[in-house]
């Protein structure tokens, strides 16, 4: 069974970097991320210690085999309204497929639950072509 919970760096740390590695070393854009282990951990660290932010993992027999993160912010146009945007996201090659959707579906509960009225995920150029699948079957556009 999948588990979806809060990271907890104290015992995720070295799977969610691998994760993280791993990701990176399949899309565009590496300009904008961290290159080092080291630079990841304080990236990581970082943003888990933010108010604003919720980093979550998805553990499945004892590995974590995906993470999302979420920063959620008043609108820059209206700050009476909140937002939340996705930061990141990754699944393993070998977690089980439903694991995007789940991880997509609970940020996406709890991002109404903390009153957001706008949700944005992102696609980028490398996404695989399976994104846009999933996407359509949360009900996304």
């Amino acid at each position: 069974m999948i588990n979806i919970r809060a990271v907890d760096l104290s015992s995720d740390l070295p799977m969610v970097i691998d994760g993280m590695q791993d990701f990176i070393s399949r899309m565009d854009y590496h300009e904008f991320l961290p290159d080092t282990y080291e630079d990841l951990v304080e990236a990581l660290t970082r943003l888990v210690n933010l108010d604003c932010t919720e980093i979550l993992v998805a553990e499945y027999e004892g590995r974590i085999v995906g993470g999302i993160g979420m920063v959620y912010a008043p609108c820059m146009w209206n700050f009476k309204v909140s937002i939340a945007e996705e930061l990141f996201w990754w699944v393993s090659k070998d977690a089980p497929s439903s694991t995007a959707l789940r991880l997509l579906r609970r940020v996406s509960s709890n991002s109404v639950a903390k009153g957001c009225k706008f949700i944005v995920f992102k696609s980028l150029s490398s996404s695989p072509e399976t994104l846009d699948k999933v996407y359509r079957r949360m009900g996304l556009r």
